[in-house]
């Protein structure tokens, strides 16, 4: 046992309608440290929830399990029409380039697409872009959208499916193939009246789920943003620590370095990007450099991470942040205070 770590897990749990921190080093059994708020609950590592941004891993890894590692392939040949940046048209918007957030693409004009309208459409009218594919970093939603759509198309939920069930990890993508929900954890956020769930208060009982709880029919699903693959992924916090123990097989390329150009974002959070993997070598608060995801969205703070020097993966989850957090793309003080005990830890 870890008391400073249980200790710290139980503190958050007083302000967080869930906390949990899971973590493994070598062949170790893992450790499981999580509590739920009076009255909520009670949930643990086995409840499953919307983790956000830690969907990108899984959503690139579908990706190379379909088309492989080809980074300077223009997406347009896998979209099969054609993608260009409005202002540079004769530049190609490259897989690598989206996969690592510098194809040029900028979630200013929205991601949230309906389920039965072609994505093609949908971009003429509604993309938004900025700097020139491969001269800036700017974190990218829509992109993910792309790539899931490049992949497999409406296929995804199922092609994501196959890829976690291969890979050992138990989750779906907007609930699609996820059977059992009666454990399912709704993501809140603390406001002045208390904790009140935004996310999955109610569940459609089968199928995709929609924001609205209504089962969305997988006869008018025509993409695959329907599914949420920059931020859809529901699954457990146990599941994710398995993420994090997979990651040192994972490609390992830097396909975006800060020293390439401009790099929007907090430095702690966005130092190199690769196929849905962040590289930070200089973490904040922690001695050594670390793979994998945060994320931050809908009230929910987590994160997968692997540190190959001492062979440790962990994985965290915080949901109820305040209702006046942004979501920006920063580490919280939360965060920062788990990565100052786990380096004294290891």
């Amino acid at each position: 046992m870890r008391p400073i770590l249980a200790d710290l897990i139980a503190d958050f749990g007083q302000r967080f309608a869930f906390a949990g921190v899971g973590l493994r080093q070598g062949n170790r059994p893992p450790e499981i440290f999580t509590a739920s708020a009076p009255g909520l609950g009670p949930w643990d590592e086995h409840a499953f929830l919307r983790v956000a941004s830690i969907s990108k891993i899984v959503t690139a890894q579908v990706l190379l399990s379909c088309l492989g590692p080809r980074f300077d392939a223009d997406i347009s040949a896998y979209l099969g029409w054609r993608l260009r940046h409005p202002e540079h048209p004769d530049l190609p918007v490259t897989v690598g380039q989206v996969l690592s957030h510098s194809g040029g693409l900028s979630d200013a004009g929205g991601y949230l697409i309906p389920p039965d309208m072609p994505l093609a459409e949908w971009m003429e009218g509604h993309a938004a872009w900025g700097a020139a594919p491969g001269s800036a970093f700017a974190y990218s939603n829509l992109g993910y959208i792309l790539l899931a759509e490049a992949a497999v198309g409406a296929d995804f939920g199922d092609a994501a499916r196959a890829w976690m069930q291969s890979a050992g990890i138990e989750g779906g993508f907007n609930w699609s193939g996820i059977g059992a929900r009666r454990n399912a954890m709704p993501c809140y956020r603390r406001t002045e009246s208390g904790l009140e769930p935004r996310i999955d208060a109610v569940i459609a009982p089968h199928g995709v789920s929609a924001p609205t709880g209504l089962e969305v029919p997988r006869s008018t699903i025509r993409h695959a943003g329907a599914f949420g693959p920059q931020g859809g992924l529901r699954t457990s916090l146990c599941q994710c620590l398995r993420l994090a123990d997979l990651i040192p097989g994972f490609d390992q390329i830097r396909l975006w370095r800060r020293t390439d150009g401009p790099t929007e974002g907090s430095p702690d959070v966005f130092q190199d990007y690769g196929a849905g993997l962040q590289f930070l070598d200089h973490p904040p608060g922690y001695p050594r450099p670390l793979v994998g995801h945060f994320a931050s969205a809908y009230g929910f703070v987590g994160g997968v991470w692997h540190d190959a020097a001492v062979n440790l993966s962990f994985t965290y989850m915080l949901n109820g942040m305040p209702e006046e957090d942004g979501e920006e793309d920063d580490f919280h003080a939360e965060e920062r205070a788990l990565f100052a005990v786990l380096a004294d830890l290891v």
